[in-house]
């Protein structure tokens, strides 16, 4: 039972990525059209996207995802009884530390990873600001 848990749990952290990147797409107006689980990585597939700005929000679904789950689930581990059930260690290993430790390699700007676009919104973002402040400012 406890490897069909590990198991579980594994495929679990990638499809809560992957799921991230689909449900900001969706609140983005576009459409998720499959979400793959490989034994090592994942991808949704998604309509074409309108400009950058929005592909660079997708990216950062995946890795919101697994923080909104692992930070929780870590503190749970560290300050309940959850620690010591054996059932649930292979779910905290793997929703918990092991995703926790993936988001932030995700984050890194490597071809391939979500990190290559989900930075680049800053300096979209700043320029967005700075010409909203300069229209505001020549009205």
């Amino acid at each position: 039972m406890l490897a069909i848990i590990t198991i579980c749990s594994y495929f679990g952290f990638i499809l809560l990525h992957e799921a991230g990147h689909a449900y900001l797409a969706r609140r983005l107006g576009y459409r998720p059209r499959e979400i793959y689980l490989g034994p090592f990585h994942g991808y949704c597939t998604l309509d074409a996207l309108d400009n950058l700005r929005d592909e660079c929000i997708i990216a950062w679904g995946g890795v919101l995802a697994q923080l909104v789950v692992a930070i929780p689930l870590i503190v749970l581990n560290q300050t309940t009884l959850l620690a010591q059930l054996s059932f649930t260690r292979p779910i905290v290993a793997f929703l918990g530390f092991i995703s926790l430790i993936f988001a932030l390699f995700n984050l890194m700007p490597i071809r391939n990873l979500d990190g290559i676009k989900a930075w680049q919104l800053i300096s979209i973002e700043i320029k967005h600001f700075r010409n909203k402040a300069a229209a505001k400012k020549s009205a």
